[in-house]
């Protein structure tokens, strides 16, 4: 699980919209759905050291109230998903073009494929 992942969580996010982010949790609280564990653990095969992180959610219901654990929360956790305002762009919108994938000029195929006529011509002196 990275960082970047758990900076996207919001107080007041569904159950679902979290599953989204995270995926499906390592543990779910046997007795009620409403605890979610995600544990991370790596062993490193150079040295054998060993890093482990936990989070664990905590939802009232179907929204999330609070998550405890050894990742840093984004500073806007606490401002409910529908609440946030989106990144700005400094672009006007008329002036948005689209990013695509260079194109070059010599677009041949790596490998050249044999005509089937030709490829019965070969099967016939044979």
């Amino acid at each position: 699980m990275e960082t970047q992942q758990v900076e996207k969580l919001r107080i007041q996010m569904t159950k679902e919209q979290v599953e989204y982010i995270l995926g499906r949790p390592v543990l779910r609280d046997s007795f009620s759905d409403d605890t979610w564990y995600y544990v991370y653990h790596y062993k490193n095969g150079r040295d054998a050291s060993i890093t482990h992180k936990e989070l664990v959610l905590h939802f009232t219901g179907d929204k999330l109230t609070q998550v405890d654990g050894d990742y840093e929360l984004a500073a806007d956790f606490n401002t409910p998903l529908d609440q946030s305002e989106l990144p700005e762009l400094s672009a006007p919108k008329g002036d948005l073009v689209p990013l695509n994938p260079e194109q070059r000029p010599d677009t041949k195929p790596l490998v050249e494929e044999k005509k089937t006529q030709e490829l019965n011509e070969v099967k016939e002196f044979e």
